[in-house]
C-alpha cells in the first residue's frame, strides 16, 4: 500500500512526513507493515526545490537521514500511483479535490488531512519561517499521528 503525503511545498511537513512514516516502517513493524511505504510531493511545490534547513535536521536529531530528496508536485499520475492521500491541512485535501473535479479521477474515500484520518482534529501548522524548535514540535506531532495511521493500516491488511 502506498501512502502520499501532501504539503504545500514539499520540503517541510510531507517531506518529515514521509521520512518518519518510513523510518518507523523499517525500524518498527512486523510482516504486515513491511508492504506499506510513503512518498510526498506539494500542492504548489516548485520541482526540483531542496529540503528546508530545520526539517533535514529535525529529522536527523530524530537519526533519519535525508538523502537526495528534490520537491515534487501533486499531478494526476501521482494521485493515481497511491492507495491513499493524507494532506496536512484542509486546503491541501481542497486543492487535490478540485484536481479531481478537473480530471474526473476517484479520489473518494483516499483523500484525508492527516490528523482527522489518526483520529484527532486539526491541520500540521506549516514550519515555514520558524525556528528549529518549531519544526521539533512539528516532527513530534507527525511522529505521534503517524504511528496511529500505521497501526490503522496494518490493522487493516490481512
Amino acid at each position: 500500500m502506498r501512502v502520499l503525503f501532501v504539503c504545500t511545498g514539499n520540503t517541510g511537513r510531507s517531506l518529515m512526513a514521509e521520512n518518519i512514516f518510513n523510518h518507523i516502517i523499517r525500524e518498527h513493524t512486523d510482516a504486515r507493515g513491511k508492504s506499506l511505504k510513503a512518498i510526498s510531493a506539494g500542492v504548489d511545490a516548485i520541482e526540483g526545490d531542496t529540503p528546508e534547513e530545520y526539517a533535514v535536521k529535525a529529522l536527523q536529531e530524530r537519526g533519519i537521514i535525508v538523502r537526495d530528496h528534490k520537491a515534487k508536485k501533486v499531478t494526476p499520475k501521482l494521485l493515481d500511483s497511491v492507495d491513499i492521500i493524507l494532506t496536512m491541512g484542509q486546503r491541501h485535501r481542497e486543492k487535490i479535490l478540485m484536481m479531481n473535479r478537473e480530471t474526473r479521477r476517484d479520489l473518494f474515500g483516499r483523500v484525508f488531512i492527516l490528523a482527522e484520518f489518526a483520529g484527532e482534529e486539526g491541520n500540521i501548522m506549516d514550519c515555514y519561517g520558524h525556528d528549529l524548535e518549531f519544526y521539533r514540535k512539528c516532527a513530534d506531532r507527525l511522529d505521534a499521528l503517524i504511528e496511529r495511521v500505521i497501526k490503522k493500516l496494518t490493522n487493516s491488511i490481512r
